[in-house]
Parts: structure tokens; sequence; C-alpha cells
């Protein structure tokens, strides 16, 4: 007869291979019995990620004698961390990306997390201001990983496993009150439930249940805002998102930054700063070292690209060069010519054609002399509508240490030609990008 633990993992798995997460606790070893039971020991793996912290020999020796007892082979994965601040996070974190790149395409993971950890999970999380996803709780189901035993209680599970006497030991760090999670596991809930709310633990995941109906509906509305992956960019289409209602834009914003390889989507502070970038067109920053700038009709969103800056080439007359997988090529001729202080060419007179030639990249603070004065580098590429995504791979045409020319773009005063002088040609080959 099939056990109803069997049963919710079957129903999680659906006659897929499944990878059981074990970390030396009575849940995984229950799972991976249960994963047994389910699918057949010859569909079942277990990984245990050993992250080197002073209980980790312990539940490796216990995840160890899981395997054993089941016949289930067991892949001990490298996952190391150190101690310190967010360690609990740290360690999640680890495991979930050492055992997803383990992963077989078919397969399934499955992690022993209970009802309990759920009512844990939120309360903890409504501490510290989250919205609707997180009160939303731990999801059943996200990506390859499966929960197939929110439905059942810490306690129940323990006293099944030890029903079936099966090999587990109880995490130490479990009991190290330092650590947020395990104050509110003996202490808060505990009380809560003897002296003011009994079923506090069903209630608080049954809460977290409806609004994960409310967070799914809103995350449908969210995916109808564009939202553009390109390369390590990601772009979002601005009038809708100024449109939408605010809890839609936020998450729209969230599931962009998550494109960006962050694993948790940014603070409401962030998405408040990217909303604030759309309305005011104000480049601005965000945690995580991620640029916002608007380039109507799209918000760009990436990590500055470091410029190269001072880091400067030298060139020569004639000759060829390449600068950010662009190709150029320096000539000289008479002027006037055929080719204009735009888009592709930059056109100088050099007072010493022996002065030396570099170019280099745009750094803060660089200034071109216009003849009334100096403008900075930066303001003439926006005035000329070079978008901020390109500016990091325009150069600048140094001559003697002096800017002479923002390619493309203008030219200095002082390196201006007049009729029937001797130029420098600085040209961007036709197929390079426009």
């Amino acid at each position: 007869m099939t056990s109803r633990f069997a049963a919710a993992v079957g129903a999680a798995v659906d006659g897929r291979p499944c990878v059981v997460a074990l970390g030396g606790g009575a849940d995984s070893a229950l799972l991976l019995d249960a994963s047994v039971q389910a699918v057949g020991v010859d569909n079942v793996r277990a990984v245990f990620v050993f992250h080197g912290l002073e209980s980790s020999l312990l539940l490796k020796e216990s995840a160890t004698k899981a395997a054993e007892h089941t016949g289930v082979a067991l892949t001990v994965l490298e996952g190391l961390i150190d101690g310190g601040a967010g360690i609990e996070d740290r360690a999640r974190a680890i495991r979930y990306e050492t055992i997803e790149a383990n992963l077989a395409s078919d397969e399934i993971a499955l992690t022993g997390h209970t009802m309990t950890d759920q009512a844990e999970t939120v309360l903890m999380r409504l501490a510290r201001g989250s919205g609707a996803g997180g009160l939303a709780g731990i999801p059943f189901e996200r990506g390859s990983w499966r929960r197939p035993f929110l439905d059942f209680e810490r306690e129940v599970i323990n006293a099944e496993a030890t029903r079936r006497n099966l090999p587990f030991v109880e995490d130490p760090a479990n009991r190290d009150e330092r650590h947020f999670r395990s104050f509110v596991r003996h202490h808060i809930i505990p009380d809560l439930e003897r002296d003011h709310a009994p079923g506090l633990t069903f209630n608080i995941a049954r809460s977290a249940s409806l609004l994960r109906e409310d967070d799914v509906l809103l995350d449908s509305l969210a995916d109808m805002i564009p939202v553009i992956e390109t390369g390590d960019r990601v772009m979002i289409a601005v009038p809708p998102l100024l449109t939408a209602d605010r809890p839609v834009a936020t998450r729209a914003i969230r599931s962009a930054l998550r494109k960006l390889g962050d694993q948790y989507p940014g603070s409401m502070n962030d998405v408040d700063r990217v909303m604030n970038v759309a309305m005011t067109g104000r480049t601005g920053f965000v945690s995580g070292h991620v640029e916002v700038r608007l380039e109507s009709p799209l918000l760009i969103l990436e990590h500055p690209i470091v410029h190269q800056g001072h880091e400067s080439k030298a060139i020569d007359a004639p000759g060829a060069f390449t600068w950010s997988g662009d190709r150029y090529r320096v000539f000289t001729s008479t002027y006037p010519t055929a080719m204009r202080t735009a888009g592709r060419f930059s056109v100088l007179y050099l007072d010493d054609p022996a002065e030396s030639l570099e170019v280099r990249g745009i750094c803060d603070g660089d200034t071109l002399d216009i003849g009334t004065g100096s403008a900075r580098v930066v303001e003439l590429l926006r005035e000329q509508g070079v978008p901020a995504s390109a500016r990091s791979r325009s150069l600048l045409v140094v001559s003697g240490g002096k800017v002479a020319a923002v390619h493309g773009v203008r030219t200095a005063s002082w390196a201006q030609p007049r009729t029937g002088e001797e130029v420098t040609i600085v040209e961007r080959e036709v197929d390079s990008w426009t």
C-alpha cells in the first residue's frame, strides 16, 4: 500500500526521474524513502552539498546512511562557504545552484520543505516587510524544483521518519538562536500557538496559499509588459510600464532585475529608483551595481561597462586599428574632402603632423575645446543623439595629450582644417556597427 508521503512525491514528479536534495535531517531522509516508493530506486538519485561548516561532516555522514538505507546512489558535491553574516541565505543559494548544475535535462529536484518551514518563512518575510510575492511563501513548484511535503507539519514528518527507523540527525545550527529562523522556530511560533493562536502553522500556510493565487494573477498581468533580454542588458517597454497599476509594474521591474542574474529581485527602494528613471529620464543606479537609463521607448538596465578610458593606443597615418570591435583606417588628404566630421569620420588639421596621435576611450571629466570654451564630451555625445549604451564604445582622437576630436561627433576648434591644408582622417569602416 502506497503511503501518503509516497503519493505526494508521485504527484509531484509525475513519473519523471528525481534527485533528492539530502540534508541529513528527517525531512530529506523521509523524502528519499518516499521517492523510492513512488518511482522506484532506479529512478532516484540523492545529492548532498558539502559546505565545509562545523556540522557538515555530521550531516554528510547522516546523508550517506540514509542513501545506503534506501539503496540510492549518493553524489556529494562541494559548495564551500565562509561563516559570517547571512550564512543561511548564502548556503541555501549555493545548494540550489550546485544541485541545478548537476541535474540531467529530464530530472526533477526535490526538497523536504514542510508546512512548518512555510510558516517560519512567511513570518520571517513579514518581519522584513515583504509584499504579496514574498508572503506567498515557498512555492510547491519552481523551475525544476518540487516540494512534495508542504502539506505536512514537521512533527508529522519527524514522527514518520522515526517510525520507519530512518537514519537522520538534527543540524546543531538549528538550535543556534542567533539565526533568525531558529529564534522563530523555537520561540515565536511555539509561544504564539501555545498562548494565543492554536493552529497558527496551518493558518499561516493557508494564508500563503491564498496569497499565492493573487501572486500568480499579478505575475500574469506583469508578463504583458515586455521585458527583453539581450546579451548582458535587459530592456523594459516604458509606455505599458507607466500605465500599469503599481503592483503590476513592480513585478515587471523585479522580473527585469532577476534577468540580470541577481538572486533576489530587488528591494522596494530599487523598484522606486527604476520607476523614477522611467518618469524623469534621469539615469540612476540600483543595488547590485545596476545602471538604469531611459532610451525612449525603452528602459535599459545593465551593469555599467568598464570603459577603456585613458588606456590609449598609438595610431599612424597611413595605418589601421581596431577599437571595441570596430575597424578603423587612418589616412591623409587635402582639405576640403568628401568626408565630414560626422558619423564615420573625423577630419583633423594638426599643426605638427609628427606629433604623436592616439585614440582612447572616454573618461569622466573629458572636455573638448569648441572655440567659445570647453564642453563636456558626454554632453556632446548626448546632444548628438548617441545613446548611452553606445557611448562606452565611442573614442577620442588625442594629439599631443589634448583631445583633438570626439570621433564622428566634433573636432576641437584648434584642429579644424582650412582649405588647402593637409588633414588626417580617421574613418570607421562601413561594415562596423552603425
